[in-house]
């Protein structure tokens, strides 16, 4: 048996490099039931404090 998860996250690489801000994201989260949630590890990592 073969297991394969694929996921698409258009826009991601954007906002991990800071080009564009996670709100940018918040437009459409409805319309492909994605929610996004805080975290403190990824705010860290964004502003440098890791």
């Amino acid at each position: 048996m073969t297991d394969i998860l694929i996921v698409v996250t258009p826009g991601v690489e954007r906002i991990a490099y800071g080009r564009q801000p996670l709100e940018s994201l918040l437009e459409g989260q409805e319309l492909s039931d994605k929610h996004l949630r805080t975290s403190a590890v990824w705010n860290a990592t964004r502003s440098g404090r890791h």
